[in-house]
């Protein structure tokens, strides 16, 4: 499986049915400390988390009650940029390492415009112990500020002109002829069964991008015919987010720049918040 890196701002872009649910999915199958922005209403029937229903204020209340385990899917209401926001504000009082996820963001992040809390969480998200994975059907849609500056972009098939010149502007020619080539997810929805297992591109910074196949677990270089020695594997048990770290000589077992004595007040603290920003 494609490895999702501690504390890293991600993307996955692919049309309707292309993988990137089932992708996700199979990502926070290991995440103890998570809230999924479920603008789509996808995971509504999910009975394995839980579900706060447009309200900032008792996702806050659920955070804070205990910021070591949450499994959360936060539905909004019809303000989607405001919900939005004040969902990562709850989320980023939270001093434990989280993830955050975001169903179609182009609504909150739109090709147009990157609002300044987007802005802020791809500045500070590493410092805050906070992942990100923004999801959307067009990439042509996303802010190219935050396209750029993920660490992971998943690519699934797509014959769009406008999405295909993007990845092109982004990784080259070569990139975007390759997603065109992908094979695409066939879902039975009549039947509920898989038809076809899809392929897709993955580009890592200050890695050649790479084709990864969700069927054989081959990863093939671009421009290559041939899989890379090894696929690519699938990252240990502990959470993206709750590794701790070797003890050292002072006995020390606290995550890497984790929480202090002092950060256990701001948990309660309602005007703890990210740098500049306005309470919920």
């Amino acid at each position: 499986m494609i490895e999702l890196g501690p504390c890293e701002l991600s993307g996955v872009y692919g049309p309707m049915a292309s993988g990137k649910t089932y992708l996700i999915d199979q990502w926070l199958k290991s995440q103890n400390r998570f809230v999924r922005f479920d603008v789509t209403g996808e995971t509504c029937d999910d009975r394995n988390i839980e579900h706060v229903w447009s309200s900032p204020l008792k996702l806050w209340e659920r955070l804070k009650s205990n910021p070591f385990y949450f499994r959360i899917a936060y539905h909004p209401g019809p303000e989607l940029e405001m919900d939005f926001e004040f969902a990562l504000r709850a989320l980023w009082r939270v001093k434990t390492f989280k993830l955050l996820v975001c169903d179609e963001f182009h609504e909150v992040c739109s090709v147009s415009a990157t609002p300044g809390y987007v802005r802020t969480m791809m500045r500070y998200a590493r410092h805050n112990h906070l992942a990100f994975i923004g999801a959307s059907q067009r990439i042509a849609d996303v802010s190219k500020l935050f396209t750029a500056g993920c660490r992971t972009t998943v690519l699934y098939w797509t014959q769009e002109s406008c999405d295909l010149d993007a990845i092109a502007n982004r990784w080259g020619s070569d990139c975007a002829e390759s997603v065109a080539r992908l094979r695409p997810l066939v879902f039975d929805d009549v039947r509920k069964v898989t038809r076809q297992i899809p392929q897709c591109v993955v580009c890592k910074k200050s890695q050649r991008p790479y084709i990864y196949d969700f069927q054989t677990g081959e990863t093939i270089a671009i421009g290559s015919d041939r899989p890379e020695s090894g696929e690519v594997t699938e990252s240990s048990d502990t959470e993206v987010s709750g590794e701790i770290q070797p003890e050292d000589s002072s006995g020390d077992t606290r995550p890497r720049g984790g929480s202090s004595a002092s950060e256990s007040d701001q948990r309660d603290n309602p005007s703890s918040d990210i740098p500049g920003g306005a309470s919920v």
